[in-house]
């Protein structure tokens, strides 16, 4: 029996049983004597009084479980906002489909390659000057374009410390652009590859570019000489006869955040993960990871112990490198023809996840049954190709085959951009002290005219 606030004699027989059952017996005899109540049937249910306090430790755990997962749920909803709350702040206006979008590692600028060969970049304190909603495109905000490559623009990423936005072309050309000179238009370097360039990671100090293109050997350029190295051919999934020759090409790839490892993610639906320092690069392979379809997004966690999926099966996995188990995963799986894209907001808290239809916006520590589920009518005849979360505030850009681009933000999202905008750009040098930038040309060595070109190995 489980005395309530009128039956105390039922409480005190209770304590009574309970300190017999303990062994306290003096402690048991004062506390009868005191409240006049005798205790029987102490060897059948002597214990009964702790199994009623565990029992009411187990309920208000799990009360205190579900306020968690409820104030984390909340945390999404504030961060990302919902329904209304979640605007277009900025609508960029593109010549062609947009391919891919990425951030600078201050969040300043982002920067937009397209299908025809033009690199565009758009200041962020721009982006966020429109008091409202944006209903119309603008080029307001934008502040550099580079249009020298004929082909399009596969790929693009950010030097993690130098003024340098490098990109990637399908006629395999890799350029790299200082981007603080509003009047150089060429690029520094250009580097030449003998397949079209899907997909491109600077490592965290600067000293070496990914590069993985149509083909499944992935490239090493290292950005002080601009020599390339090649993954071991006995390692890469090369196709057989018989299988299509797009099976094994390179579709993501990502450093981990200490630039030990890297991942990528194939055609043919394996995530591999990488470590170039050890004999044939110490290749652990998670084969189908995505049910045999293709992989779409790879991105490390912050702490280096998850990595993060997307493919095309229309589901996002969250796997634990320590184990290569996967810990979470949200979608049912079905085959799709549109990229499937994900990737971590800034603070890691929120998956946002990029379909055909629209954006998902997704708690790491929950179930995809109550994910936030937030979809635009006007992609209703354009489909997203790419997209990017700011690594500084709470920020998404998407771009998609309408020539436009946009800013997507919270309403209450200026304020805290203010402060992100006073965090270093050269954080990930801080964190590599043995980095040596001292190859990348100077201002005093560059030349208007000065392209090299460096034929891959």
């Amino acid at each position: 029996m489980k005395p309530g606030g009128s039956d105390r004699q039922g409480l005190y027989r209770l304590m009574v049983r309970q300190l017999l059952y303990d062994g306290f017996n003096e402690a048991a005899r004062v506390l009868s004597e005191s409240t006049l109540s005798a205790a029987a049937g102490v060897d059948d249910e002597g214990g009964a009084l702790a199994d009623i306090v565990a029992a009411a430790q187990e309920e208000t755990t799990e009360e205190a479980e579900k306020q968690a997962r409820l104030d984390s749920w909340n945390t999404m909803y504030n961060y990302f906002g919902q329904g209304e709350q979640l605007m277009t702040r900025y609508i960029g206006a593109q010549t062609k489909e947009t391919r891919c979008l990425c951030w600078s590692p201050d969040g300043q600028y982002l920067a937009a390659g397209d299908s025809g060969g033009a690199l565009t970049m758009h200041l962020t304190e721009k982006m966020m000057e429109s008091p409202g909603e944006a209903t119309t495109p603008s080029t307001s905000a934008l502040a550099r374009t580079y249009s020298d490559s004929a082909f399009s623009v596969e790929a693009a990423t950010f030097h993690p410390s130098n003024p340098v936005v490098i990109t990637g072309s399908r006629d395999g050309s890799i350029r790299l652009y200082h981007y603080t000179r509003p009047r150089e238009k060429k690029p520094l370097i250009v580097m030449k590859d003998e397949f079209a360039v899907r997909a491109m990671a600077v490592h965290p100090v600067g000293k070496h570019l990914l590069v993985g293109n149509e083909h499944p050997v992935i490239r090493l350029w290292d950005l002080n000489t601009y020599q390339a190295f090649r993954a071991p051919d006995n390692i890469c999934d090369i196709p057989k006869p018989g299988e299509p020759p797009s099976a094994g090409i390179i579709n993501v790839l990502d450093w981990s955040p200490d630039g030990n490892t890297f991942a990528s993610g194939t055609g043919d639906g394996n995530l591999k993960l990488w470590d170039p320092s050890q004999p044939r690069w110490g290749v652990v392979s998670i084969s189908h990871c995505h049910s045999g379809a293709e992989v779409t997004s790879v991105e490390y966690s912050k702490n280096g112990r998850e990595i993060l999926t997307a493919g095309n099966d229309n589901c996002v996995r969250l796997f634990d490198l320590r184990t290569y188990k996967c810990l979470s995963c949200w979608g049912k799986p079905k085959q799709t023809s549109q990229r499937v894209l994900a990737g971590f907001t800034a603070n890691e808290e929120c998956i946002v996840v990029v379909e055909k239809d629209g954006i998902r916006f997704m708690d790491r520590n929950m179930s995809d049954s109550v994910s936030v589920q937030q979809r635009h009518t006007e992609y209703a005849f354009q489909r997203i190709k790419a997209f990017a979360p700011s690594p500084r505030a709470p920020f998404m850009a998407t771009g998609d085959d309408g020539h436009k681009i946009r800013l997507w933000t919270p309403n209450n999202a200026v304020q805290g951009f203010q402060v992100e905008l006073k965090k270093p750009a050269e954080a990930a040098v801080a964190r590599h002290p043995s980095a040596d930038l001292s190859a990348m040309p100077s201002d005093g060595e560059l030349q208007d005219d000065v392209m090299q070109d460096v034929e891959g190995t």
